[in-house]
């Protein structure tokens, strides 16, 4: 089952995204899921508490914007925003760190053959005054 939704990007971004789809023949819905995947994929991620959601705009404010549609694994859609409560950064920011981290080496890991969701358990810790998460990979990292 796929989730529609829509993400905002710059069009220096989008144009880096078609650049990869002309070259390798895959569908920028396809590439969009793979860098979403190595984003996910990171073995270190620095949980962000007790700050607000941060927005490509404040990074890129010189840059012009475009919003695509795309069709995500459910899966892979409620790891993302699992991923944007952990790191307190969109969707979209998220995806824009992925593209400049690894559009260039975009079929470097492939050698592996590893279907399986990477399995990991988020922890919502909180009372009336703050919320906080904690999230683990399972098993548990040495």
């Amino acid at each position: 089952m796929c989730v529609s939704t829509s993400i905002y990007i710059t069009k220096e971004n989008f144009k880096a995204l078609e650049i990869q789809r002309d070259s390798c023949g895959m569908s920028i819905n396809k590439i969009v899921s793979r860098l979403l995947k190595k984003a996910l994929d990171k073995k270190r991620i620095k949980p962000r508490l007790f700050k607000s959601v941060e927005y490509q705009k404040k990074m890129y404010e010189t840059q012009k914007f475009k919003t695509i549609h795309v069709d995500l694994d459910n899966k892979l859609y409620e790891q993302c925003l699992d991923l944007r409560k952990v790191l307190k950064m969109s969707v979209s920011l998220i995806l824009a760190l992925s593209i400049s981290e690894n559009l260039e080496n975009f079929f470097a890991d492939d050698s592996s053959t590893d279907n399986y969701v990477q399995k990991y358990i988020l922890i919502c810790l909180g009372n009336d005054s703050f919320v906080g998460y904690l999230a683990f990979s399972y098993p548990l990292p040495p």
